[in-house]
């Protein structure tokens, strides 16, 4: 994985065999980013994807064999109890062109995955929540920005 900051920006370009989540959470901690908004376009495989099913309160995973197109890579970055935490979607092409999609547990790259990561100024936390059971963002409009 290689990275380059760009003023407020900062653009990674992941290779072959770099493992998605893990290594962009990682690199995004180890920033000690507070906050970050992500995205990207590249190539992946090995993927897991899934969506929430609201009722049973649970992913419902599924995995994508091959490679596959990412034709959107959106999400963000943020921290639970002191852990940083990726939350990502993306969009996936296969070569026939069917479409898949879903929030993404795990991949790995394919080819090539290009991002820009925007960092923020303000720490963002996680909570779970009761009425869903989602860990969503605990956000304080107290809060000024220049005090973080």
């Amino acid at each position: 994985m290689r990275t380059q900051d760009d003023r407020d920006r900062v653009l990674v370009s992941m290779a072959r065999g770099d493992e998605v989540p893990a290594q962009l959470a990682q690199f995004c901690a180890q920033r000690d980013f507070p906050h970050a908004s992500i995205e990207g376009i590249g190539a992946i495989e090995g993927v897991t994807v899934g969506a929430y099913d609201f009722e049973g309160r649970v992913y419902r995973e599924q995995k994508l064999e091959g490679g596959w197109e990412v034709l959107a890579f959106n999400g963000n970055f943020s921290w639970i109890q002191g852990q940083p935490m990726l939350h990502t979607h993306v969009t996936l092409a296969d070569l026939d062109g069917h479409l898949r999609g879903g929030h993404l547990f795990a991949a790995t790259v394919h080819v090539t995955l290009e991002l820009i990561l925007r960092p923020g100024r303000v720490r963002i936390e996680r909570a779970q929540d009761d009425a869903t059971g989602l860990n969503l963002w605990q956000l304080d409009p107290q809060l000024d920005p220049e005090d973080s």
